[in-house]
């Protein structure tokens, strides 16, 4: 389906949406709570803006959902023949239509994984705001359905620019099972594959001598803290006791840190490894 039918075909599903504009060039759909004026031409992708009214789409393009009963809040996502509701922000569709459910920062004194599992710690996901305060999260994560969930997508960025990617498997998931090695689909590290070998991949990691968590390693407990040697982990606890090795207690730098291989491969933590500034989990439907 091309890009422009997706964000018409996302409107049709929000009771909010009048119309919208879909901008080409960077597959921008823009959500508008009305009709600034009568248009009754298709939605034509082009190098410039598209402008299409509600009013204009064919009365099946919502699927299941036509004549659903969401609140306005609300995006009514198909489910077979029925649908179901979610909790609705404006989407900024990208080529796989992912939306951003979970951003994390290094250095803002709050547990990442402790943020992903319990609402009541992080801010609503609001992408005007920044996490350098406190993590941002979507009620999405607290209403998982892995059944109309396609692809999860783990980002790592250091200086604006992404650094890593790591995507999962989503469809039958939950939204604690999904950061698993069976689940790998692909990534951006030039050694990490299902077949490597892992003795960690897990969101809940390792918590024995500091808290590692989102942590993929291909060996610890082995020899201490200078055979550490992974992929990523996350460092997010405030109590310095139980950071054990160096890379648990970064010079200058508040948890928590968000860890990775330099070079796009495998690395010792305890010599070389590199500091992500933000983390971004997004999702996509099926």
């Amino acid at each position: 389906m091309p890009m422009w039918s997706i964000c018409a075909q996302y409107c049709s599903r929000v009771q909010a949406c009048k119309s919208i504009n879909f901008i080409a060039l960077n597959k921008t759909c823009q959500i508008n709570y009305g009709e600034p004026g009568e248009c009754n031409d298709e939605l034509i992708e082009s190098v410039g803006n598209s402008f299409a009214a509600a009013s204009t789409f064919p009365k099946n393009l919502a699927g299941p959902c036509k004549g659903h009963d969401c609140k306005p809040n609300e995006v009514c996502m198909p489910k077979g023949t029925a649908y179901k509701c979610f909790p609705w922000f404006t989407p900024q569709f990208h080529e796989n239509n992912f939306q951003r459910i979970f951003v994390a920062c290094s250095g803002n004194h709050q547990s990442i994984l402790d943020t992903w599992k319990y609402a009541s710690l992080g801010l609503n996901i609001d992408f005007g705001k920044s996490c350098s305060n406190r993590h941002l999260r979507s009620t999405m994560i607290d209403k998982w359905d892995g059944s109309l969930i396609d692809q999860v997508k783990v980002e790592l960025f250091r200086n604006g620019e992404p650094t890593v990617e790591i995507n999962f498997d989503g469809r039958g998931s939950t939204s604690s099972d999904w950061f698993t090695k069976n689940r790998l689909r692909s990534n951006s590290f030039i050694d990490m594959n299902q077949q490597s070998v892992f003795n960690i991949f897990s969101m809940d990691g390792a918590d024995t001598w500091g808290a590692r968590h989102f942590f993929i390693s291909n060996t610890y407990y082995n020899g201490g803290c200078p055979n550490d040697i992974a992929w990523m982990a996350v460092i997010d606890t405030s109590d310095s006791n139980v950071r054990a090795c160096n890379y648990d207690r970064l010079p200058g730098k508040a948890y928590p840190y968000i860890l990775y291989g330099p070079d796009q491969q495998l690395t010792k933590f305890e010599g070389s490894y590199a500091v992500a500034d933000m983390m971004i989990i997004s999702i996509s439907m099926v």
